[in-house]
């Protein structure tokens, strides 16, 4: 009775709760979602203002400008498309600023933490000394792109150079207003017209254009805020971009420990590079260092540093786009020698950094090595000859902090040995997408050495707020082995730099698939063959919602002998339970005494008490596979159980009913303190109460205190279990939705096992009550007709 009311007063209290948010919600709109509150990635529809250099940290030999390249303005050249009907599988937005990569959008996949609708990246900044927003650049394949305007005579689509003034009736002062509004009043599929002033038309043009659903930004510009104990918002510079380039060496000359660049060179990273051709899918970058910049170092000649990006395309004829090798950049790096003597140059890479964070408050990464954690971004690398390895966040995040502490620069060495050595490849994973450089074969055939490959956080990793650690923006470098470039004759390194999703068929093809990691083998292999039958049934099915309801049926259907066994274990120990009772209560000093009377009794029966668990441990495998496979399967990432519904449109995440953060204490609803996190999730709950009922459905009462207090632990133990995996993804969740309705049905409709004698077929094996029972096992008195008849 005291687990009914126990159980109710749960049903209630949830129900209640949930009245609650409702009618918050209905009252007070929440704000706009913030899916990271110390992370804050810059807006697609935003960017760095042109003019403004990137802010770097000081340097006790900072760099001079370049005359040959202080003239050059600051450029945006994109490359690829993001519309699907083009031959690309990704946009790139190269920066002038450092020729650095700021932004790569795949074409195919979707941001799930911003359901806002998507105009397009404008790169925009503050028109000076005007109201409005200045265009920078425009995504091609965006809706910004394809925008029809007002005036037939004119090509559709927004343009760098145009200043938009207004957005509908909103009247657009600066860029704030721009981000502002599509951040928080726009959805896929509205439509939005914008109004802009174009250099040298007078009238002011009106586009339209309907809105898409925003791309997934596998690298972006990143910066941070984090409160101080006093309360106040620190802000902080952006992060470093992709791919930025510096001499490691020249001559004699190198890198001071704690610097950036050669003192006395000018600045590769924060210069503007010439910008020397561009096309469709490819652009070129140069900066010269001219005979007076080398003269401040005290070398002679010149060098010109080149870097080339070519986009991959789409193969003809590719049966799936989607699973296509056109995920990547060639990147060509040339040093050329305008000297007459030979130079003695080596150089240093950047790695990707800005990867995204999308679930990192509730996703769990495995790490290959056993006990040891990974974060929400990770350092993949493989030496050449050697294996695959990764260095989680953790560790490079607290290694950093003890350097810093100890004034020593906060990088970790991944190469091992003293010598030179290759890489077959190097990058930055997170648990569904990933960018790596893979180091193409060098002049003369063979591997290109690099004297060193180090991991280090890209921030000041000082002021993280220790719940956010595993957040931290790492990224890697490499340096590359000494080199001597003779007068003509340019040094010439290529690299492979992968953006795209951990997606099995994608990541084979070039040579990366050890980067989907799947735990222990004994749960890789079922993990394995459940990915394999789920992406069968959802190949008969088009939904992966129905396919996971079918995996379960045919799991349950196969454990049915299994299942027959526990019911008859169960209803065995139902009917033994006087029986162990007296021993008991005959024996209630001696414990060794009950033991050995108990397992007696057990052996006369034919009795295993472990027999009703083999049904659980049967499913763990299977249950931790199902987890893992929805952990790191790409296809399960933004699969909807109902198509076109917000609710559980992520089965590989919380079923989200509705952003209740605003409304509930921080211990609630924080993504990094918070024990449920930022949204209500409904099938948490279900699952818990299905279990509650099947618990007390299936469990024999209890013959004793202690035996009540058990079940009452047990109930209790599964209420706790319901908070810790309440941010579990929603597809596990309907995993033990089916198999606990099937369970239910069952036990309700197959035939309740019958002790000896009382009929059925063949007889039971279950032994006959004594009389002196009643049918749930208890004692009962003696007849009263008896009493009466003495």
């Amino acid at each position: 009775m005291d687990q009914r009311r126990f159980v109710v007063f749960l049903i209630l209290t949830m129900l209640l709760w949930t009245g609650f948010i409702v009618l918050r919600m209905y009252l007070a709109p929440p704000p706009a979602v913030v899916q990271n509150e110390h992370v804050q990635q810059k807006p697609a529809d935003a960017a760095v203002e042109p003019e403004k250099p990137a802010a770097q940290p000081p340097d006790p030999a900072k760099p001079v400008d370049a005359k040959a390249n202080a003239v050059a303005p600051r450029k945006r050249v994109w490359l690829g498309n993001i519309n699907l009907s083009s031959p690309y599988n990704m946009a790139v937005l190269i920066d002038s600023q450092g020729a650095a990569v700021e932004l790569v959008e795949l074409a195919r996949y979707y941001d799930i933490s911003d359901p806002s609708g998507y105009f397009g990246n404008l790169a925009l900044s503050d028109s000076p000394g005007r109201t409005g927003a200045i265009v920078n650049s425009v995504t091609p394949g965006s809706p910004a792109a394809a925008a029809k305007p007002d005036d037939p005579s004119l090509a559709a689509g927004l343009k760098p150079g145009d200043v938009i003034t207004n957005i509908g009736k909103l009247t657009v002062t600066g860029l704030s207003d721009f981000e502002g509004y599509f951040n928080r009043h726009v959805r896929p599929s509205q439509q939005v017209s914008v109004t802009v002033q174009r250099p040298g038309i007078t009238k002011p043009i009106v586009f339209m254009a309907t809105l898409a659903r925003r791309p997934v930004a596998v690298v972006r510009p990143e910066n941070h805020q984090y409160k101080t104990d006093a309360g106040e918002l620190v802000q902080l510079t952006y992060d470093p971009l992709s791919l930025l380039l510096t001499l490691e060496s020249v001559g004699s000359r190198s890198v001071r420990q704690g610097a950036k660049e050669i003192g006395g060179l000018p600045s590769l990273l924060s210069s503007n590079w010439n910008v020397d051709a561009s096309g469709e899918d490819f652009a070129q970058f140069s900066f010269t260092l001219d005979d007076a910049a080398m003269q401040a170092i005290g070398r002679k000649g010149g060098l010109k540093i080149v870097k080339k990006y070519t986009l991959a395309k789409i193969p003809d004829g590719a049966p799936k786009a989607k699973e296509s090798k056109s995920y990547h950049l060639t990147l060509r790096v040339e040093i050329h020698n305008l000297g007459s003597e030979q130079e003695v140059v080596s150089y240093r890479l950047g790695g990707p950094t800005g990867l995204p964070l999308e679930g990192w408050w509730y996703s769990t990464k495995l790490h290959p090595v056993m006990f040891r954690g990974a974060g929400a971004r990770d350092i993949v690398h493989k030496q050449a000859g050697g294996g695959h390895k990764l260095l989680g966040n953790p560790m490079i995040v607290s290694e950093s902090k003890a350097r810093i502490k100890n004034n020593e620069p906060a990088i970790l060495q991944l190469l091992e040995g003293d010598n030179a050595a290759g890489l077959d490849y190097i990058g930055v994973d997170t648990q569904f997408f990933a960018s790596a450089i893979k180091p193409q074969p060098g002049p003369d055939g063979g591997p290109l050495k690099f004297r060193r490959a180090e991991a280090l956080p890209v921030q000041d990793v000082m002021p993280i707020p220790k719940n956010s650690l595993k957040t931290t923006n790492v990224s890697v470098q490499l340096v590359s082995d000494v080199a001597r470039i003779d007068a003509g004759t340019p040094l010439v390194h290529e690299y492979q730099v992968f953006f795209g999703p951990k997606d099995p068929d994608v990541l084979e093809q070039y040579g990366l698939g050890a980067w989907i990691e799947l735990g222990w083998r004994v749960f890789a292999f079922p993990s394995l063959m459940l990915q394999k039958v789920l992406n069968l049934l959802h190949g008969l099915t088009g939904n992966f919602g129905i396919a996971i309801i079918l995996l379960t049926v045919i799991v349950r259907s196969c454990m049915v002998p299994l299942s027959l066994r526990q019911a008859k274990s169960a209803a065995l120990m139902q009917q033994l339970a006087p029986e162990i009772q007296k021993v008991k209560d005959k024996y209630p000093d001696d414990a060794l005494k009950q033991h050995a009377e108990v397992q007696a009794l057990y052996k006369q029966h034919n009795f295993n008490p472990f027999g009703g668990c083999l049904l659980v441990f049967i499913q763990l495998p299977i249950f931790i596979g199902l987890y893992r496979c929805l952990s790191v399967d790409i296809d399960l990432r933004d699969a909807p159980l109902f198509p076109g519904w917000e609710w559980v449109s992520n089965l590989a995440g919380p079923d989200k009913l509705f952003y209740w953060r605003e409304w509930t204490w921080d211990i609630i609803s924080d993504q990094a303190d918070g024990y449920l996190g930022p949204y209500f999730n409904v099938f948490p709950l279900i699952t818990v109460t299905l279990f509650l009922i099947q618990q007390k459905l299936f469990t024999p009462p209890a013959t004793d205190e202690q035996t009540k207090m058990q079940q009452q632990m047990m109930t209790m133990m599964t209420v706790v279990m319901g908070i810790m995996f309440y941010k579990v993804p929603a597809g596990l969740c309907l995993y033990f939705i089916t198999s606990s309705l099937w369970g239910i049905c069952e036990r309700k409709l197959l035939p309740k096992p019958k002790p000896k004698g009382e009929g059925g077929a063949g007889g039971s094996t279950v032994p006959a009550l004594p009389k002196s029972t009643s049918p749930n096992g208890s004692a009962k008195p003696a007849s009263s007709k008896k009493k009466n008849r003495r």
